[in-house]
This record gives structure tokens, sequence and C-alpha cells, in this order.
């Protein structure tokens, strides 16, 4: 407090003022509709009142972002100069309001009482263009009211505070401590606390006037500060239509946006919308609310502030009626892709002419338009997926189809098209197109930037990031009609153009083109590496552009496992490619980072560490190794760390979470990426429903977690799935303990731990019932060897069983299989209940499932026409009643012994169920392989299933499969009550870190929050 301040801004000058409104003067009625006339975004056109004809959501319930469908009504729009019409790709601008909400937040702040907020009142400014947006830079005298201004003219949230804003609420703060924090952001003492506090967290007016309460500045100097709220443009995805309003014979004209809601963390809690999506969503509730309650959308007379905005931008201007056209967009970039594809349909095909990369999160929640293209979709779009599927960005994709690219980009009038939601995104595309270019034109990075600003300035590159939503900040340049027009482009690099027919292909990835050392032509190698740049080093050497087509986005050690090669190849007399397929790594530091067993190379004359001592002797001086070191016959590289950092890190950098990961491994074709990828199912951990997560559970669930980790790093598809034990009889035991145990109140409060316990009681009593029952049945079993009367006997063994728990189980479980509705109740509850608390636990271990399988999910015709064809093919044979597969008959199986598949009673078993699932699995997925993760005690079980699948003749399953073991926790019992529990575990380890942790004073200090930390590094543990 005490600190003396310098170079504090000037109090910003008041440029605003009111006065009250004359007698016999008056001005437009305040509308909260439609803003003021004096606001004019294009002068001298006004803004227009267009109707929402529609509106639908595009994206499901779940998706990360929602966005939204609008047909727009232009029918009424005047005629501006220059005969300009809408067209798919062009643009409206909207000039969308602060929410009611935001307004009455800063006049309720500011002490502005009620009365006055809608009272008309003279606005008079000094200077500049405020409030009108684009009109002259002038002195006005306007009749207006504040809630206009403040809902149509300043803009309360998008833009970080500034210090004459932050100048002005210094002024006046009554509060010394507000006062002086104020200022102190804006002097140079504060410069540092002002940077964060634009760069961080997005703080809105409203949040700043509810931190220094104390501030309460006049309205009329807050507006001379406040930026002005501007237009958002939305780009058009559809030319405008001709729909049939259904009350007349009119025909409308509409246009076509589809808007994604921009949503950033709130200060008062939860998220908050961005002033243009958030207007959008506002609308599209009220219209799809009154539609699903039987109310005509239309009868709500819902309007949209709108002009017509940029109809000549790239996207528009440049679309062509032929020609080869490629079009990437990712999110909502992709709406106007599908107008341009209706617009093409109208005069030509689109097979083999258009091709569509659409990047979406997850295709089941936001792929956008999906059926609407009106083209067999397949033929034309690939939809990439981000969290789903693929697991991979659109990027990626542009990568893969590189030769696609360059056929495109080289072919007459072709074009590439890029449209997305966000700038990041248009920056990885262009990133991936630069490595296309370097790759297939056999350019340096340089050459491929060159090559695309060329395209990009004739035309056949149109790149526009961001336009749904992007907001206004200069005047719209000078409209004019769009009329497309044909460029005859010569093919700059001469190369031989292919098209692939309605495929999607490149390279063979066992194919590279790397240059030669001494010509600098290309070679075609087959060493199992790709062409791709590095592009990540800075003031790269000879040696290192000699070997930039290594695959280092996958392996950057590639580099220098080529780098070797090459300067091996003219000493050792062998291809390069024969010797880097030689180069393997080492087990220890000490052994170099690289080695070369001489003998693996067959030389023949010398022996090999003679060999190995004249190649180290003729190895040239190199910028990324150290000279090489002989170990017998070994020979050892070590790398230069200088070097290796800047191969390695910018690849970090560029790659992000995709680093070390090779999507090629997972190609069903590495040849024909169009193929698709294998498909793989990893069914691990499974617990049993209404038991808790205990550590022997654990085992599974971490091996599987990692193994479906690893398999997405090499490209495989993978689907998690959680097999669940929920059938059998310990839901009838569950259902009669908790009619004997059971608490509703204890069911709520911890429904898990709860059906633990009672489970738990419930076999304390079904145990000593078992064990007598066992007695009496050896008993009889005496009696009978010694012929005597077994009636009194028999009878009260039927009598004990009768009246037993597991009876009553076996009668509940009789229900359940046959349907009835209060036993199916009572087990979905239970179900439904252990699966949101598995769910709990499984993100605490950053653990998520595709599908929760189950034994209950298995259909009983599945395990009938398994029992069937295990007759016909005759692998099952009777024994005493019961149903076996013999396969101690077959010397090479002996060890399998006979499996049960059907009791005496006709029941089937686990074997069967599981046989069922996995044609079930197979049907339903085609998987390329399936991993199944369980313990050691197991082993039997799950050989005798892919043995018995195989017999039935379902190679193609079996083949597939495979059993990954673990060794079992031993001395847990469920029944008995003696289970370790995994949160348990978890939290005993937390509070163990916590104790290592404060053992250190100073650290501990310095850690933000110690028990979530703690917890973390307990659960890593």
């Amino acid at each position: 407090m005490d600190t003396e301040l310098s170079k504090i801004v000037d109090l910003p000058e008041e440029t605003v003022s009111f006065e009250n409104i004359p007698a016999k003067a008056t001005g437009p009625k305040s509308a909260q509709t439609h803003p003021p006339e004096f606001v004019t975004p294009h002068p001298p056109y006004a803004v227009h009142s267009a109707k929402i004809y529609h509106a639908r959501a595009l994206t499901k319930p779940g998706a990360e972002k929602r966005t939204y469908h609008f047909d727009i009504d232009i029918t009424d729009y005047p005629e501006e100069s220059g005969d300009v019409d809408f067209v798919v790709g062009g643009a409206i601008g909207v000039c969308a309001p602060n929410s009611d909400d935001l307004v009455n937040d800063v006049f309720d702040t500011l002490n502005v009482p009620n009365f006055v907020r809608d009272k008309q009142v003279v606005l008079r400014t000094t200077n500049g263009r405020w409030p009108t947006i684009w009109g002259d830079e002038m002195a006005r005298e306007l009749i207006t009211t504040r809630r206009e201004l403040l809902t149509w003219c300043s803009d309360l949230q998008s833009y970080p505070p500034t210090k004459p804003l932050l100048r002005l609420l210094g002024e006046y703060a009554e509060a010394p401590n507000e006062k002086k924090i104020l200022l102190y952001l804006t002097s140079a003492q504060g410069q540092g606390s002002f940077c964060d506090l634009r760069t961080g967290p997005h703080v809105t007016i409203a949040q700043l006037l509810n931190a220094f309460p104390s501030s309460r500045p006049p309205l009329s100097h807050l507006l001379s500060v406040l930026n002005t709220l501007m237009p958002r443009f939305y780009s058009l995805s559809q030319d405008p239509q001709v729909s049939s309003i259904r009350d007349d014979s009119n025909r409308r004209r509409l246009v076509e946006i589809a808007v994604t809601v921009h949503e950033t963390p709130n200060w008062r809690g939860g998220p908050r919308t961005g002033v243009g999506s958030g207007y959008f969503e506002r609308l599209a509730r009220k219209l799809i609310e009154a539609e699903e309650t039987g109310v005509n959308p239309a009868d709500l007379d819902l309007r949209v502030p709108m002009f017509r905005g940029l109809m000549a931008n790239p996207l528009a201007r440049e679309f062509v009626s032929d020609g080869p056209m490629l079009l990437i967009g990712a999110g909502v970039g992709v709406a106007p892709f599908r107008g341009f594809i209706h617009r093409r349909l109208k005069s030509a095909n689109c097979a083999n002419k258009v091709w569509v990369l659409q990047g979406v999160r997850d295709s089941l929640l936001d792929e956008l338009y999906s059926g609407e293209w009106g083209v067999e979709e397949d033929k034309v779009k690939k939809v990439v997926q981000s969290r789903r599927g693929e697991g991979r960005y659109v990027q990626e994709e542009v990568r893969l189809q590189a030769d696609l690219v360059w056929f495109i980009i080289n072919a007459l009038d072709g074009r590439v098209f890029v449209c997305g939601s966000s700038k990041g995104m248009g920056e990885g595309v262009e990133a991936a197109l630069i490595d296309v270019a370097m790759d297939k034109g056999n350019l340096n990075k340089e050459e491929a930037e060159a090559f695309w600003t060329q395209k990009k300035e004739g035309g056949q590159y149109i790149a526009d990031f961001a336009l749904e939503n992007k907001v206004g900040t200069n005047p719209p340049p000078p409209r004019r009609l769009y009329q497309p027009q044909a460029r005859n482009l010569r093919n700059p690099s001469g190369l031989h153009r292919q098209l692939y027919s309605g495929t999607w292909r490149m390279e063979d990835p066992t194919v590279t083109q790397t240059p030669d050392v001494a010509t600098s032509k290309t070679t075609p190698q087959t060493d199992g590496t790709t062409q791709q740049a590095s592009g990540g080093m800075e003031n790269p050497s000879d040696d290192t552009r000699r070997v930039k087509a290594s695959l280092d986005a996958v392996n950057p050690v590639d580099i220098y496992r080529k780098h070797i090669a090459e300067a091996l190849a003219p000493i050792v007399g062998v291809a390069a490619t024969e010797i880097s397929s030689k180069i393997q790594w080492t087990q220890t530091q000490d052994k170099g980072d690289l080695m070369l067993p001489v003998p693996a190379l067959r030389i023949k004359g010398k022996k090999p560490n003679e060999l190995a001592a004249e190649w180290v002797e003729k190895f040239p001086d190199s910028d990324l190794v150290e000279e090489p070191t002989v170990a017998g016959t070994f020979l050892q590289f070590f790398f230069k760390p200088d070097r290796l950092t800047q191969v390695v890190i910018p690849s970090i950098l560029k790659e992000k979470e995709m680093y070390g990961t090779n999507a090629w491994i997972g190609l069903k074709v590495p040849s024909d990426p169009s193929k698709g990828r294998k498909r793989m199912i990893i069914e691990f951990s499974s617990p049993n429903i209404a038991k808790p997560f205990h550590a022997g559970h654990l085992r599974s669930t971490i091996i599987g977690g990692f193994l479906s980790n690893l398999h997405e790093a090499a490209g495989w598809e993978v689907i998690r799935m959680n097999y669940l034990g929920d059938w059998g009889r310990q839901f009838g035991l569950l259902a009669n303990a908790f009619e004997i145990y059971g608490s509703e109140e204890k069911l709520e409060k911890d429904p898990i731990g709860h059906l633990y316990d009672i489970y738990v009681e419930i076999n304390k009593v079904s145990k000593p019932e078992e064990d007598e029952i066992k007695d009496k049945a050896e008993e009889l079993k005496q009696a009978q060897a010694n012929k005597s009367d077994t009636t009194a006997l028999e009878n009260e063994i039927a009598a004990l069983e009768a009246k037993s728990a597991n009876e009553k189980a076996r009668q509940f479980f009789t229900r359940l299989e046959n349907g009835d509705s209060e036993a199916r109740a009572i087990w979905k509850r239970f179900r439904d209940l252990s699966i949101d608390k598995y769910k709990k636990t499984y993100a605490r271990l950053n653990i998520h499932y595709d599908y929760y399988s189950g034994e209950s999910q298995v259909e009983k015709s599945r395990m009938d026409d398994a029992a069937k064809r295990l007759k016909d093919t005759g692998v099952s044979e009777d024994s005493q009643g019961a149903v076996v597969v013999d396969l101690t008959k077959d010397p090479k199986t002996k060890k399998l012994g006979k499996a049960l598949v059907q009791k005496r009673d006709g029941s089937s078993l686990y074997l069967t169920r599981d046989i069922g699932e996995a044609v079930k699995r197979y049907e339903l997925y085609r998987f390329d392989k399936m991993i199944y993760v369980v313990a050691s005690q197991q082993d039997l079980h799950l050989a005798q299933l892919f043995k018995i699948l195989e017999l039935m003749g379902h190679n193609e399953i079996s083949d597939k499969c495979q059993h990954i073991n673990f060794g079992m926790v031993l001395g847990m019992s469920t029944r008995k009550g003696t289970v370790k529990f995994l949160d348990d575990i978890l939290r005993d380890v937390g509070e163990k870190m916590h104790e290592v942790m404060q053992k250190n004073e100073v650290k501990y200090s310095q850690v933000e929050d110690p028990e979530q930390t703690a917890d973390t590094l307990g659960i890593t543990a």
C-alpha cells in the first residue's frame, strides 16, 4: 500500500454525456429486438430485420460444442447498389445484442435506477464513430436510452481490460485498497500484473465492477472507454433457397447459416457464451421448444438484425463449376462445403471430382449435416474423428492423403478450400499442406511455403479460418457481383497427374524417396520408412538436409539411422537401405545410442573386428553423431546432444500428443489407407456388479488401459470393453439381502458400500446353511451305501434346501430370467448404481470404456445357437445327462481336459455364454484382434474357449483371440468381507504421499493444492 507508483496512465477523457430530452423532442421507441437506427455497420444501408424461418440442433446431446442450423428469410431484403446477391461461402453480418442479464448486471452494480434505464435522453459525443459502428468520425447528438446503448452499442464481455478502463475505475474507487490495486495495474510497477490480467482467464466488465464494488463510475464516463459492440459475421452454408410457406402460396427466399456456441468459464460459476453465439442459441432454443410443444415457430416472429456481408470473400469468389476440388474443414467450417457440393450437382457430377475431409470430435455427436450432402457421402466425404475411431485430426489426414492433395492442386482449375472454426486448425492444415509439397514436390520448406503462396495468389488455394462468429473490426470492402472465372493455371512442377477413381490412396509406406547424396536425385528406398520432412530444425546443416525425408514425425531417431547408413554405404559397398535395417538400439547408455553389428552385413574377406576398425577410420565428420567407436564386432554411435535437441524438441512441439505414435502400424493395407485401420477389442477390468472395485481388479484395469493406449498410438482402432459380471445367482442373494438388511437411506448415500455390506451379511447366513446341507448330503450318501432307510434324511435335506438363502436366490434368479418386471427392476437398479460408481473410480485412474457389456447382454438365442452348432458339428457329446466337449481325445489338447458346456438340468454355463458373446462381437465389429485381460486363474477356461471356437469352424474368431494373463491377488474374499477396496488403497497412498510432501516445508509451501497433488502422485505410484 505504501509503494510509490510512477507513470500512471492519464484519466481517459469523458467523450459521452447525457441530457434530459426537451419536452417537444421525440425519438424512436426503444426496441429490444432490433438495434436503433443510428447503428449503421454498412452505411448508407440500414440493418435489416430478417425473420428466422426455422432452427434446429445439428449436434447431439453430449457434444463438446453445440451447433445450430438457421434458415433466415431474406425475401424482403432491400435492394442495394451493384446487383449483389447472397451466395454460398459469402457472409452475413449480424448485430447481436448483449444479453438482458448482462446488461442488468452492469446497471445494478452501477446503481442505475430502473426508471432511468429505459428513459429517453439526448446523447452527445465529442468525437469518434461510436455508437454508429462504421459511421463518420464526428461529434453526435442522438436521442436514445441508456439500455439501448448498453444492449447494442458497447461490448461488455469480448475484450480484456484496458489501462484506461482500470484507470477510470481507480479514479472512482472509494476503498483505499481497491484504488491502490487499480492504479497499480495502470502504473509502470504493475505492468507485469496488467499483462497477466489481460492474457489470463477472460475478465468481463461486470466481473470488474463486482470485484471492485466501491468503484461506481458514471455510466457516461464508462461508455467513453468501452469498446464498440461489433457485428459478428457468419458464413452462408447455402445459396438462397426457395421454400413454400404452408399458410399461403407465397414463395420465400432463405439463406442458411450454422452457428457453434462458444463457451468460456463464467466467474459466477458454470460457462458463459459469446455475444453472437449465445444470442443465436437463445433464439434457437425458443424455436425448438415451440416446435416440440406443437407451436408453429413462425408464429413467434423471432428476427435477426442482419445485413449483407462479404459476398466477394475468397470462399465464394474462387468457386468454379468444374475442376477437382478438395474441401478441408473442421467443426462448423464445413457448413459452406455442403452448399458448394449442392451447387456443383446442378451442373456436374461430384464423383472423382470433389473430395471432402471433415474433422469432428465424435461422429456420433457432432458430425454436421450427416446425410444431407445430396450425394453418396462415402464416395466424396471422409470423416476424421479426433476423440473416437481414428483418433486423429484433419491435418493428419491431409498428410495421409498427400497423393490426392498433390493431384488436385496441380490440376487444371483444381482448388483446395480450407475452412475452420479456429485459427489453430487452419495453421495445422497449412503446416500439413507444406509437408505434402515437401514430400511430393521434393521441395525444401521455404520452397514449399512459396509454392502454396503462389497457389493462394492464383486462386487455387483458398483458406478462411474462423469466419463463423468472426468479429468485424474494419469497414467491409466494396461489394461486387459474384462471378466465378475459370483460370488456366499450368502445373508448375510438371509432375504426372493421376486420379484415383473414387478411392483414398497414398504412397506405399514401405517405399520412400530419399535424396541421393551425390546427385540430389530421388532414389527409392525400402527400409520400412516413408518420406516426410522434419520441419523442425533451425539452420539445418548439409547432413540434416540430406536426411530430411526420414519419418521423424514417427521417430526422430530415424534421421540418425538413415544418416549413419548413408555415410557408411560408400565405405562398406552395401546399399544404405541394407545397412539401415541392421542398425539397432543399444541396451545400455554406455554402449551408445545406436549400434551396428558388423557380422549382420555378411561381408567376406576380413574378420568383423578388422572391418569395424577400418570403417571407423573412413567414417566422415558429422554434425549429428560423434566419431564411432569399436566394441569387438560392433560399431557404436553416440548422438551429439546439441543436434539431438534440435531434432527431438521441435518434433515434440509440433506433434504434441501425437509424438511417438505411428499410425502406419495399424493400417490394414499400408499401401492403401483407404482400406482403413485394423480394429481391436480389448476386454479388461470386468468386475462383478454390486461388488466394490477392489485391488484384484486393478491389475486387469491397468494392463488393459495400457494395451489400449499402446495400440491406439500404433494406429489401431481400439474398442475398450468392460464385460461385467451382471448375471447369476448372486443377484438373488443380493435382492433377498436387501429385503432383510437393506436401507434406502444408506443405499442413496453410499450404494456400493451398502450393497457390499448386505452381501457379506447374507453370506454369513448362507454359508452355515450350505455347510449343514453338505454334511446331511454326506450322511445320505453313507446311509444309501449301507442300504438304510433314507426317507427321513431326504425330507430333512429337502426342507433345509427349501428354506435356505441359496434356494430363495435361485427362485429370484429364475424370475429374473423369465422377465419378471419386479425382479428386473431390482436387478437394473443395482446394475446402474454399480456402473455409476465404477465410472467414477475409472475416471480417477484416467480409464474410459467405449462399451459396458456384460453376461446379461448375451441373448439366450445365441447360447442356444452355440449349443446346437456344437452338437451338429460333433464337437460336443452327452456325458451322464450333461453336455461336454472332450478335448482329451486330441493329444495336442489333452491338457485342456473336458469342458462342460451344459448342465444336466439344461442350463447353460459361462463357457456357452462366452462362445455366444465372441460370435456376437465378431458379427458386430469384424475385429482383427481381440484381447482378454484376465487373471491366470482363467487360463484353462479361455484356452478351452479358443479351442472350441476353432473346432466349431470359427477360425476367423479363434485365430484373432489372445489371453493376456496376470497373477491373482491372494487372500481376498468378497463373501468373507476381506477385500481391500481400491478407493481405500488410493486414499491411503494419497495420505502417505501427503505425509512425505509435508516433510519438506519449503517445497510444500510452494504447492498450490497439496492434497490434490498428493492424490495425483499417489494414484500414479
